[in-house]
């Protein structure tokens, strides 16, 4: 497994170590993930989950059906 971040969004000046790793993970709203490699597949590419559209799909399937 492994996932990429992406360091032009990683605005930490000053910090090294640890101390870089600490400060993505537990004082930022939200990752700056770019790539995600899970069990040999691809599922985040270029900042977007690969299956995007077909969640979105699905969801607004779901969502209509909870409103009808």
């Amino acid at each position: 497994d492994l996932c990429a971040l992406a360091a032009e969004d990683l605005a930490l000046p000053g910090l090294t170590g640890d101390a870089i790793l600490d400060s993505v993970l537990f004082a930022r709203p939200a990752l700056p993930v770019s790539d995600v490699l899970c069990a040999g597949r691809w599922v985040v590419a270029g900042g977007r989950h690969v299956a995007r559209d077909a969640i979105a799909r699905d969801f607004r399937a779901a969502m209509a059906r909870l409103s009808a």
